[in-house]
């Protein structure tokens, strides 16, 4: 990738819906979502927070996307996937007002002081960028539990795309090494006992 030269802000969050099935297709529910947030601190270090929730399929969109918008800090950058499909032609009139308000359409109304940061990337692009950060991405021969848990790893892929894109080489591997022990950590964290 190539350095296009606005950097990493201080805070920084990334976001990604998994769901049942491809947004525009009748029926297809968020079934989780993952909300990933880096806050620079000083140079070269950052604190990290990764939030994962599964829902019930017939929980309602807006009441996911007003609960999820809760959790984003004020203000701050959101970095959100925008698959190729959701790219369509330019309709006007009653059409266009016919056409299904999309997941990134309901979080810019729901965050008007949130700047949403777009990046078009395919399955094979997120993979490929989980894959160069040292993530366990999920295959399409994986198992299902595998798959269950995909939203924080593709969250997490998304934000390395935007810091090995938009960000200067030094910055950029300074962020990707603060990621890297971030998440050795929560790999080897016990699981709480209750």
């Amino acid at each position: 990738m190539h350095y296009i030269g606005c950097g990493h802000p201080d805070v920084l969050s990334s976001l990604v819906f998994v769901r049942t099935a491809p947004e525009l297709e009748e029926g297809s529910l968020v079934s989780s979502l993952a909300l990933f947030t880096v806050t620079r601190c000083g140079d070269s270090e950052a604190r990290i927070d990764l939030v994962h929730t599964r829902f019930d399929p017939m929980q309602d969109r807006d009441a996911i996307i007003a609960d999820v918008c809760r959790a984003i800090p004020d203000g701050t950058p959101l970095l959100v996937r925008q698959r190729y499909h959701e790219y369509l032609p330019d309709f006007s009139g009653e059409l266009q007002a016919a056409l299904p308000l999309l997941d990134n359409g309901r979080l810019a109304c729901a965050l008007p002081g949130t700047t949403l940061l777009p990046l078009c990337s395919s399955d094979e692009e997120i993979y490929a960028s989980g894959e160069a950060a040292g993530l366990d991405m999920p295959g399409p021969d994986s198992t299902p539990r595998k798959c269950n848990r995909r939203a924080p790893l593709e969250t997490m892929a998304l934000w390395s795309i935007y810091v090995r894109g938009f960000c200067k080489e030094r910055e950029a591997r300074e962020l990707i090494a603060a990621f890297g022990a971030w998440y050795l950590l929560e790999r080897v964290k016990p699981i709480p006992s209750r």
